[in-house]
């Protein structure tokens, strides 16, 4: 959506007309971006005891962009008199800032010792997930379950499963075969996405005081065989159901229905 906006703007500018206005707009660009930025980003910063280098990376990477042109169009539109080109010299702020902030962000950021070369942004769960489907299952193991003291390698997961990793008292653990399950922890399991959602049909139900299934567990509804609660909505929390669940006044019921 960036790369349009800055497309049908670009639309609007006349190059030939850059040429009349770049002066003001190198000296525009030279204050913005080496006094006025830094001072306001040191001013803002230094009080909250922000390093100096993280603050020197901020001040840098306040590139000029589409809201600036935005603004000029307004400007323009209105009819103001106007002296000087605005919309072209501020096109032209945009233009010299991306050129020179934008071009020269990772050789700053990387002279102020701002980057971690160990680190990798796309070694993310989330990431992987958009690129192939993949989805990651939490599994509490609460009191009682039956894969407390079993081994890893001693579970039964279901075929193409895999256990990724554990939580355990705010650690996060990368489970081997001869880890052992303990209560409390959190595991997270990865499987692939099912692929054919038409065949999905989700039904929401409002339970409300009347209403027959209203103060029930739900071993004890009446449900047809074609249709399953997979999901309960109570107020800001989403619960997995079983048999044990008992639903209250105000809970949207999610069902599947053949």
């Amino acid at each position: 959506m960036q790369m349009m906006i800055f497309f049908i703007l670009g639309l609007l500018s006349f190059p030939s007309r850059l040429a009349a206005v770049w002066l003001p707009a190198l000296v525009i660009a030279f204050v913005l971006t080496f006094i006025s930025r830094p001072l306001s980003v040191f001013l803002l910063l230094t009080p909250l005891h922000v390093p100096f280098r993280q603050q020197a990376v901020i001040s840098w990477a306040g590139l000029r962009g589409a809201a600036s042109i935005v603004f000029a169009i307004m400007v323009f539109v209105r009819d103001i008199p106007l002296q000087t080109d605005l919309f072209h010299m501020v096109f032209c702020v945009v233009l010299l800032s991306l050129l020179l902030q934008g071009s020269l962000l990772p050789w700053f950021s990387e002279k102020a010792g701002m980057i971690n070369k160990s680190g990798n942004v796309l070694m993310t769960f989330n990431d992987y997930t958009d690129e192939i489907d993949i989805h990651y299952i939490s599994l509490p193991i609460k009191s009682g379950h039956p894969w407390i003291g079993k081994s890893v390698q001693a579970l039964s997961l279901p075929p193409e499963t895999l256990l990724v990793f554990l939580k355990r008292t705010g650690q996060n653990l990368i489970p081997k075969g001869d880890t052992i399950i303990e209560q409390n922890d959190i595991l997270v399991l990865s499987a692939f996405a099912y692929q054919d959602d038409n065949d999905i049909r989700l039904k929401e139900v409002t339970i409300t005081l009347s209403h027959r299934w209203c103060g029930k567990q739900l071993y004890e509804l009446d449900i047809p065989s074609d249709m399953l609660i997979i999901l309960i909505r109570r107020g800001s929390d989403l619960i997995l159901p079983d048999g044990q669940t008992r639903l209250c006044e105000g809970d949207i019921v999610v069902l599947n229905s053949m």
